[in-house]
C-alpha cells in the first residue's frame, strides 16, 4: 500500500481520483445510532474502492455514494478523514474513513 497524507478537501478529492484509491470505514455514528454494525452491514464498513468520481460525489464498489460537502465539514489527519455528519460544525456525529491506495494487480 502507498502512504496517504490528506490535509484538505482538495487533497481528499485528489486522493479519490488516484487509481486504486480505497476507503475503509472506521466509525459511523449515524449507522451505529440506527443499530447497524460492521457485522450487520459489512458492505458499508469494509474496504471499498472508487468506482465513479464526480465533482460533488463519489461512488464506491458496492454502490455506496459519498456526497462531498463544504470543507468545514471535514477534518484531516494523515490517512484519516473525519466528516461532520451532524452538519452543524459540532462533529458530534461523525463518519471516519481510513484512506489507502491498493497497488494495481
Amino acid at each position: 500500500m502507498t502512504d496517504v497524507n490528506s490535509r484538505s478537501l482538495a487533497d481528499f478529492k485528489r486522493f479519490l481520483a488516484r487509481p486504486g484509491a480505497t476507503i475503509e470505514t472506521l466509525r459511523n455514528d449515524v449507522m451505529a445510532r440506527n443499530g447497524q454494525t460492521p457485522e450487520t452491514r459489512p458492505q458499508a464498513y469494509g474496504s471499498r474502492q472508487v468506482k465513479k468520481l464526480q465533482a460533488n460525489a463519489v461512488q464506491f464498489t458496492g454502490g455506496n455514494w459519498l456526497w462531498l460537502g463544504k470543507a468545514a465539514e471535514y477534518r484531516f489527519s494523515g490517512d484519516v478523514v473525519t466528516i461532520d455528519a451532524s452538519k452543524d460544525g459540532s462533529f458530534k456525529d461523525v463518519i471516519e474513513y481510513k484512506l489507502s491506495v491498493q497497488p494495481a494487480a
